[in-house]
């Protein structure tokens, strides 16, 4: 259960006999299936979520002023269902130097209820991509230094409840080099080094989405190539 959202002006009501909303409740059932070998692991899972009572904020203008209050009603579920899958694998073959990990997962996510005049029910909730792809590779070549590349792959989404706007997918990858296997110098003691590079190839995409009903929604950028470099050490 959720308290609700903008519970303050909902249970503030001028009026002692305005009904308040119900909670959103949610309930979720997970299946999974998990492997460890020496050389190997991973988990599947399919689950399946329904939640009901979602709130909707509404704007309306206060009798007798053009003042707009808003106030939040239930209108109806969500129903979201998928399958994720996450390994790692170390093959023998690269001397245990090489290793490689993913994690990949299917989301179908529909509004089942239609609220005021806006016919919904069956729509995709915006902001929740159908595929969401994460993997990559890491080498150390020697005790204390790794070297890791990896990617994120985000397929379509939508934008607004209406279904009318949609942002296309996105590939970023990042690498990072860290050596951690510290070495001294004069009064300094482990010196490590890391460096990571985030958007190698400097992709221009859509990040956050601030969903709307059914106009046009707002957008943060992703952020561009972004390298870091730390140090640190003990006295």
């Amino acid at each position: 259960m959720a308290l609700p959202r903008g519970a303050d002006d909902i249970f503030s009501a001028a009026s002692p006999l305005a009904p308040g909303p119900e909670a959103e409740t949610a309930k979720n059932y997970e299946l999974g299936v998990r492997t460890n070998r020496p050389t190997f692991n991973a988990s599947l899972v399919g689950y399946f979520t329904r939640f009901e009572n979602r709130l909707q904020s509404f704007a309306s203008p206060v009798p007798g002023s053009t003042t707009t209050e808003t106030f939040f009603q239930n209108v109806g579920g969500v129903e979201a269902h998928g399958l994720e899958f996450s390994g790692q694998w170390k093959p023998q073959l690269l001397g245990g130097k090489v290793y490689f990990n993913t994690n990949v997962s299917y989301n179908i996510s529909e509004f089942k209820d239609n609220f005021a005049a806006f016919l919904i029910a069956g729509n995709k909730v915006p902001d929740f991509p159908k595929w969401l792809f994460q993997g990559g590779v890491t080498f150390e070549p020697a005790p204390g230094a790794v070297l890791n590349i990896s990617a994120r792959k985000v397929s379509k989404r939508f934008t607004n409840f209406t279904n009318a706007e949609s942002t296309g997918g996105y590939t970023i990858y990042n690498a990072y080099v860290d050596l951690g296997d510290g070495f001294g110098v004069g009064p300094l003691k482990q010196v490590k080094a890391r460096i990571n590079i985030d958007n190698i190839f400097d992709k221009d995409y859509l990040g956050t989405i601030t969903a709307t009903t059914a106009t046009p929604a707002t957008f943060r950028p992703g952020p561009r190539r972004t390298i870091q470099v730390s140090l640190s050490t003990d006295f």
